[in-house]
C-alpha cells in the first residue's frame, strides 16, 4: 500500500523531496506558506568541494564535492558552468599549501567517484579539476586576447587578469572547476516539474496542528479560504529557518540557529565572460571574504563578509530548547518590508569598496538593484559547518540544510528510510530553451533583471 507524505515547506529541499518521493509511488501534500516554490535564501556557487571555506575539515569537503556532483547530476540546467578563481590577499593570514594540499585532495576524490560511476564526470576531467598560477605565469597571459567563449583555464584567468590588483594577493592563485548555480533556472526547473506530477501544491497554507490518530499524523491545515485536515503516514518538516516552529507543534524543542545574510547586485560593462572570484579573508571583520560571482547581462552578485556588507549586527539568532526563535528587529523589518534605499546603498557600495581593493573594475553608476538576502540554518548550531543532514523519528522526518547541493544525499535517505530499499535518482528532462524563458518570468516577477536567469554560456549546456 503506497504512503502519503506530508512535505512542510516548499523551498529546494522541500519540493526536490516532494518531486522524489512521488516518483516513487507515493502520494504527496506539499504545503507553503508563500505564494510560489523556491524563494528561499540565494544561491550562486555549487560548492563542488567547499573551496570558498579553507577552515571545513577535508573529509567535509569531500562529502560537499560528492553532494554537488549529485546536483549537479539532478539539475543540469541549473548549473553556470564557469570555474572559480581563487586568490589570498597578502595581508589575509592563511597558508596557501593548506588550499592547494586540499584541492588535490579534491582532485583524488573526484578520479575515485568518476571511477565508480563515469556519470559523474560534471566538472570537466578529473586532470583539469584545478590549476595553479604563479607569478610568472600571470605574467604570460597580460597581452592574452580577449576569449569569449573560453575553454581552458588560462582562457577564464586571461579575461581578467589585467584587472586584478596584482601586488595585493599571494601567489600562486588558483583556478578550480568550481561552477555556479542558477536559483531562478532551478526554480523554473521544479516548477515545471511540480505541473506534471501528481504531487498536490497548498500555497498560502499553514500548518496549525499536529497529532497522532492511531499510527498516522493528522494536520490541521489554514489555506486562504477554510481550514481542514489531512491525514498522512509521515511529516517532513523542510521549513528552513522556521522548521523549529513544526518541531513544536510536535512537541519537540530543541535549540536553533541561525543566519541572515545578503548578497547585492551590480551591473559592470568592464568585465565580461570571467570566473567567478574568491578573495579570502577573516570572517565578521573588515578583512572578511570578498565574493565576485558573474551573471549574463555584466551583471555581478556582491559579496563581502563583514558586517557592513554580507553580515549584519547580530545578524545571528538562536532560541534554547522552549523559547520561540527570535529575530533581530533589523532583520525583522527588512524581511518584512525590504532594505531601505540609503541601507541598500551603503552596504551595496560597502561590497563594491571591499572588492576594489583587489580588483580594478567598478563604475556602477547609480544603480543599486533588488539585493538577495534571506535566512540560513546553522546545522548543530556550529557556525563553520556547510554539510547538511536529516534526523528520523518513527515517522517525523527533519531536513537540516545548510548548501543547496546537500539536498539530492538528503532526498534519497529519506526515500530509503520509507521504502526500505536504494534508489537512484535521476536528472530532469526538460528543454533548456523552455527553462529559460520560464526562469526570466520568475526573475522578473520578483524584481531582477530577466538577464540573471539566462545561461552564462550558451555552449556549455
Amino acid at each position: 500500500m503506497s504512503k502519503t507524505v506530508a512535505v512542510i515547506g516548499a523551498g529546494i529541499s522541500g519540493t526536490t523531496v516532494a518531486l522524489e518521493l512521488e516518483k516513487y509511488g507515493m502520494k504527496v501534500h506539499l504545503i507553503e506558506k508563500g505564494n510560489e516554490v523556491v524563494n528561499g535564501p540565494p544561491a550562486c556557487h555549487l560548492h563542488a568541494g567547499g573551496n570558498l571555506y579553507p577552515e571545513i575539515p577535508v573529509e567535509d569537503a569531500k562529502e560537499l564535492l560528492r553532494e554537488s556532483i549529485e546536483f549537479a547530476r539532478r539539475y543540469p540546467l541549473g548549473i553556470n558552468h564557469r570555474p572559480t578563481l581563487l586568490c589570498v590577499p597578502k595581508d589575509i593570514p592563511f597558508e596557501l599549501e593548506e588550499l592547494i594540499d586540499k584541492a588535490q585532495e579534491l582532485k583524488k576524490y573526484y578520479f575515485e567517484l568518476i571511477s565508480q560511476d563515469l556519470r559523474n564526470e560534471v566538472l570537466g576531467l578529473p586532470d583539469n579539476y584545478y590549476t595553479l598560477y604563479y607569478e610568472d605565469d600571470v605574467a604570460k597571459l597580460l597581452d592574452k586576447p580577449y576569449v569569449e567563449e573560453p575553454i581552458t583555464h588560462s582562457d577564464w584567468l586571461g579575461n581578467v587578469v589585467e584587472k586584478l590588483v596584482l601586488d595585493t594577493l599571494k601567489f600562486p592563485i588558483m583556478m578550480i572547476n568550481e561552477p555556479g548555480i542558477a536559483l531562478f533556472r532551478i526554480a523554473a526547473l521544479i516548477e515545471e516539474e511540480l505541473k506534471n506530477s501528481s504531487v498536490k501544491v497548498h500555497l498560502n497554507s499553514q500548518v496549525l496542528g499536529i497529532c497522532m490518530k492511531e499510527e498516522t499524523l493528522e494536520l490541521l491545515l489554514k489555506c486562504e479560504e477554510c481550514e481542514h485536515f489531512i491525514q498522512v503516514d509521515f511529516v517532513v518538516n523542510a521549513a528552513g529557518y522556521q522548521s523549529g516552529a513544526v518541531d513544536k507543534l510536535l512537541g519537540i524543542y530543541e535549540e536553533e540557529m541561525v543566519e541572515f545574510k545578503a548578497a547585492y547586485l551590480v551591473n559592470c560593462t568592464q568585465l565580461k565572460t570571467i570566473p567567478e572570484i574568491i578573495f579570502h579573508g577573516i570572517r565578521g571583520t573588515t578583512k572578511g571574504m570578498g565574493q565576485l560571482t558573474p551573471q549574463c547581462g555584466n551583471y555581478f552578485q556582491l559579496h563581502s563578509m563583514t558586517h557592513e556588507s554580507t553580515l549584519f549586527e547580530n545578524g545571528i539568532s538562536h532560541s534554547c530548547s522552549d523559547e520561540k526563535l527570535s529575530l533581530n528587529s533589523v532583520v525583522e523589518n527588512i524581511l518584512i518590508q525590504g532594505f531601505s534605499k540609503e541601507e541598500l546603498e551603503r552596504r551595496t557600495y560597502s561590497a563594491v569598496s571591499k572588492i576594489g581593493k583587489y580588483i580594478k573594475i567598478f563604475d556602477i553608476g547609480n544603480v543599486v538593484y533588488k539585493p538577495f538576502f534571506g535566512i540560513q540554518k546553522i546545522s548543530k548550531g556550529e557556525i563553520s559547518k556547510r554539510t547538511g543532514g536529516v534526523d528520523f523519528s518513527e515517522n517525523y522526518i527533519r531536513i537540516e540544510l545548510v548548501k543547496y547541493s546537500s539536498i539530492i544525499n538528503i532526498a534519497r535517505k529519506i526515500i530509503e528510510k520509507i521504502l526500505g530499499e536504494t534508489i537512484e535518482i535521476v536528472p530532469l528532462k526538460t528543454e533548456s530553451s523552455k527553462i529559460e524563458e520560464v526562469a526570466e518570468a520568475i526573475a522578473v516577477r520578483r524584481g531582477y533583471p530577466k538577464e540573471i536567469a539566462k545561461y552564462y554560456l550558451k555552449s556549455k549546456i
